[in-house]
């Protein structure tokens, strides 16, 4: 989205009139993960945000698997999988082929290690994966393991935790019953969040006995631990069924701002951010559910109302909606249904935000609340990208844009504009303004989210600085606590918001953005 200001009437901007709520409900996650059965929708989607960090590891004595854990170059795998060996190669699923080195390794069980190793390539803004929590893996819990094995090319299956037993050495390993063959070795174990729960490293082998179903992984703390990497915590994931309509955006590190050096200077520097796991609405607000939250809200002390915001259909995104009415209705939202509101008038947290324009600052809000809040302008950009580091726009097959994949203004003026249509997008430009289109009109990204490129702009949390991102904290930034400018991300159907505005780094000089 681009950047808006806190001063100006509401209906003083055709950028205001498009600025909604969009896909921006975050709630928070703490506490540990609940067991579910993964369906074949779930496992695709996070084969299609892993994927492009699990790599062949390809050394003179073989092929196995490994995955990615840093955008600059960190790479773990199996120590077995390198031990010895005089040449290494990196290569990534985009096709690019790196010369690696070990830089950390724990021997194999059989030596009381952990067979885990850290390798490190000479690249930068690498797909990453992440990492969970190992600790809180229960048996009989859904897993899935990636991998290269018996030169295939990459593969996926599907099991349980059998069980978790001492190895040898003191080490506790899991045991698993989902497929493991030659050229696994190395390759992720993942929970039912798409977080790397283990490293595989081997299966069973009784000399004069098949044995069926029972492969070994070694728990990712115990790698973390033994190579002493120096990152944040792992994430816990949540204690409740994920809620309706919303999609985990699962905790990790990614590269922040504009790598094709296309944007303003408020764009840059890029640089690394970790962001703790949240849950995301996956469909942008629809003016029914606006109408539904505030019509409670003014029966139970808010200032809000369903005429505060427009919309061309109750399937279509709400519009012309204030920082201020947003933030309000989200309090309501979560008090409707039972849950804190996130906000509050001050930094002592004792009256809940009802009423009123309040500039509120970070201190504000409850961040560990279970509430709804808008995302931060760091959450957006990581749930925009879709778990692909990278690329301009919110899918990963190519850096184009056309209108068969979002409502916006087209226009030849970019080069990546390779619309066979232009102007507005020929399927909503009918009738009168605005030319929105219903929710979910298009694909999803990698997460699940809907019309995160065009349709609307949508609002965040942070106040706008335009050298914000030269001192921002690498670890969930909430934006700069003075200023009177709220961001806005994501571009619009509209004229003023042509392919440029629609890039996920995208933002802009601040626009009218709420009601005085």
């Amino acid at each position: 989205m681009k950047r808006g200001e806190a001063n100006f009437k509401r209906v003083s901007s055709s950028i205001l009139r498009r600025a909604l709520l969009g896909a921006l409900l975050a709630a928070l996650i703490v506490g540990s993960a609940a067991t579910v059965v993964l369906t074949q929708t779930d496992i695709s989607a996070i084969v299609e945000r892993v994927r492009p960090a699990v790599v062949e590891i390809v050394t003179n004595k073989g092929q196995e698997s490994g995955f990615i854990i840093t955008a600059d170059g960190a790479v773990l795998t199996a120590y077995h999988v390198v031990k010895g060996a005089t040449s290494i190669r990196v290569l990534l699923p985009s096709g690019s082929s790196y010369s690696a080195w070990v830089e950390k390794y724990d021997e194999t069980y059989t030596s009381g290690g952990s067979d885990v190793a850290l390798l490190r390539i000479s690249a930068s803004g690498l797909p990453t994966v992440s990492l969970g929590d190992s600790d809180t893996v229960k048996i009989g819990q859904s897993i899935i393991v990636m991998g290269y094995p018996l030169d295939m090319g990459f593969s996926v299956t599907r099991g349980i935790i059998s069980s978790l037993v001492d190895f040898g050495g003191g080490r506790k390993v899991f045991v698993i019953d989902a497929a493991v063959n030659p050229g696994n070795s190395g390759g992720l174990l993942l929970n039912d969040q798409g977080q790397v729960i283990g490293i595989v490293f081997g299966k069973a082998n009784v000399p004069g006995i098949t044995v069926e179903g029972i492969n070994f992984a070694t728990p990712i703390n115990t790698a973390r631990r033994e190579l002493g990497l120096s990152m944040p915590a792992p994430e816990q994931p949540p204690t409740t069924p994920r809620p309706a309509g919303m999609v985990l955006i699962p905790a990790g590190s990614f590269q922040m701002g504009d790598r094709f050096s296309e944007g303003d200077s408020d764009e840059r520097p890029v640089h690394t951010v970790y962001v703790s796991a949240f849950y995301m609405d996956k469909y942008e607000v629809t003016k029914a559910l606006w109408d539904e939250v505030a019509r409670w809200a003014a029966a139970h002390g808010y200032d809000i109302m369903p005429e505060c915001g427009s919309g061309k259909g109750p399937d279509h995104p709400v519009y012309d909606v204030t920082w201020y009415e947003v933030v309000k209705w989200l309090n309501a939202r979560s008090e409707k249904e039972g849950l804190t509101a996130c906000y509050y008038t001050d930094s002592t947290q004792r009256m809940v935000y009802r009423t009123g324009n309040l500039n509120l600052s970070n201190d504000a809000v409850k961040w560990s609340g279970c509430g709804y809040r808008l995302p931060t302008e760091a959450e957006w950009e990581k749930a925009a990208r879709g778990g692909c580091e990278g690329h301009r726009f919110p899918w990963r097959d190519t850096d184009t844009i056309q209108h068969s994949r979002a409502n916006y203004y087209s226009s030849s003026d970019y080069s990546y504009d390779t619309s066979p249509t232009r102007g507005y997008h020929p399927s909503y430009a009918t009738g009168d303004y605005p030319y929105t289109s219903p929710v979910g009109s298009f694909a999803a990204n990698g997460y699940g989210l809907y019309d995160i490129a065009g349709n609307v702009w949508e609002w965040v949390w942070d106040r706008y600085d335009r050298s914000y991102y030269s001192s921002s904290p690498g670890t969930d930034p909430r934006g700069p606590n003075g200023g009177s400018s709220r961001v806005v991300r994501g571009g619009s159907w509209g004229y003023d918001a042509p392919a440029a505005g629609l890039r996920i780094a995208a933002t802009a000089r601040p626009a009218a953005a709420a009601t005085s």
